[in-house]
């Protein structure tokens, strides 16, 4: 592709990119007020509630950062498996947690 189909392609899958992490966003603000979540990670503060929420974006800047600064040194390709692999043990970790420390980690 080139030229203005080039420029669709990629605003399309940027685009796409930031409607999937608003709707994780979204997804967690419904989770972290849900009865049977409070009670498994033990009636939390409003501050600790706040603080697992807010580690969710602050893993995401994490991640852009290691993204891009082993894009050069490991490759397109490698870099993507890696944060590919990076995003299933941190979905696993998150989807499986029983616990508040093992939900921010």
């Amino acid at each position: 592709l080139q030229g203005a189909g080039l420029v669709a392609l990629i605003t399309s899958v940027c685009s796409m990119g930031f409607w999937l992490f608003s709707y994780d966003r979204g997804v967690m603000s419904g989770v972290v007020v849900s009865p049977f979540w409070l009670a498994q990670m033990g009636h939390t503060s409003t501050v600790m509630v706040g603080t697992i929420s807010a580690l969710y974006d602050v893993g995401a800047v994490l991640g852009v950062i290691a993204a891009a600064s082993t894009l050069e040194w490991l490759g397109r390709k490698c870099t993507l498996i890696l944060g590919a692999t990076v995003l299933v043990m941190g979905t696993v970790l998150t989807g499986s947690a029983m616990e508040r420390v093992q939900i921010m980690v």
